[in-house]
């Protein structure tokens, strides 16, 4: 209690007495509350005198600090702020981890300190930002589901714990406007399937709630898939007797990729007028087949094929063997007598 004395302007004077306050404490006027990752709501404190009235003209700086943390984050934003009308609000505090069980404390020099209420911080909003969801996109197989996994996170690289987020994607590339049926894991993953079946390079573009995820669109690189006889093909021509027939084999899947590499079964046989003739194959290692043998017989051959044990489409194919040039010393003179005439004797 303050006594002080009033004169007026008689000269009159008066004693009267001013209640003292003094600071003794720090009190919220507004505690953390649970939140998602990120910016915190506003934690107000104010300065109070004993009886926890506070103090309007109290002019101080109050600090805050993490008092629990258990996930071990620190406390970002602001953590000192100057009283205003005796209040400091602490407006861009900021926790990044998820976890159940934070606590602050604010304090000044001579106060005693306020410890907040425990609260929660939850996974934050879903985001396609840089440090956000992530994507693997697998290389894919003609004729083969190409399954993409997704990972939703929020802005700090926290995992989504469960599902109904916004993802979407679409196809463009090789197999442009392919439908894309999305899986939700309820685990914060989502599969994103779809079947090519033309092989080249698609793009998959893949949102979150509306946004591009970063690195998106993601590449695939689609690749045949397994020979499929039924859709192998030949060109066998017309051959020479004693020259090289070379026909030509090209491998493809069910889809009619052509197989992009070597190492196919391919085989052939020859029967008709050469029947039994060697036959060379050679692997171009382009999903094409070099076949070659040497007839020697003018006449019709049957070039039997197979990929994988199986005839291709067509197989057996016919080649008309023909007779080489004339060879003079494998040629041969065959003359007839000539008629003697009357008188004459026959040669």
């Amino acid at each position: 209690m303050v006594t002080a004395t009033l004169t007026d302007h008689a000269g009159n004077t008066s004693a009267f007495s001013v209640p003292m306050r003094i600071a003794r404490q720090i009190l919220y006027q507004r505690q953390p509350v649970d939140s998602p990752t990120g910016l915190l709501p506003p934690v107000e404190a104010a300065v109070a005198d004993g009886a926890g009235v506070a103090i309007s003209n109290a002019l101080t700086d109050l600090s805050v600090m993490l008092l629990a943390s258990p996930s071990g984050d620190t406390l970002g934003g602001t953590l000192a702020q100057h009283t205003a009308a005796g209040v400091a609000t602490f407006a861009d505090l900021q926790l990044s981890q998820p976890a159940v069980g934070y606590q602050l404390r604010v304090s000044a020099p001579r106060l005693t300190q306020a410890d907040s209420a425990l609260f929660t911080i939850s996974v934050g909003a879903a985001s396609a930002g840089v440090g956000g969801s992530l994507v693997h996109v697998p290389a894919g197989m003609a004729g083969e589901m190409t399954i993409v996994s997704v990972t939703v996170r929020d802005a700090f690289g926290n995992v989504r714990t469960a599902g109904g987020d916004s993802v979407a994607a679409s196809i463009s590339g090789a197999n442009a406007g392919l439908p894309v049926t999305l899986v939700d894991n309820h685990d914060g993953t989502y599969n994103l399937t779809y079947t090519p079946t033309v092989t080249g390079t698609d793009q998959m573009a893949i949102t979150v709630g509306g946004q591009a995820i970063a690195g998106s669109p993601f590449s695939s690189l689609v690749s045949p898939a397994a020979a499929d006889p039924a859709h192998c093909s030949a060109v066998v021509p017309a051959g020479t007797a004693g020259a090289p027939t070379v026909c030509t084999v090209t491998v493809r899947d069910a889809n009619d990729n052509v197989r992009t590499a070597g190492g196919d079964s391919v085989a052939a046989t020859i029967a008709g007028a050469n029947a039994g003739s060697p036959v060379t194959v050679t692997d171009n290692a382009d999903g094409t087949y070099s076949l070659s043998y040497t007839p020697t017989v003018s006449g019709t051959d049957q070039v039997a094929i197979t990929v994988d044990g199986q005839a291709i489409a067509g197989s057996p194919f016919s080649s008309l063997v023909g007779p080489a040039a004339v060879d003079a010393e494998h040629s041969t003179l065959t003359a007839a007598p000539l008629a003697a005439a009357a008188g004459e004797q026959a040669i």
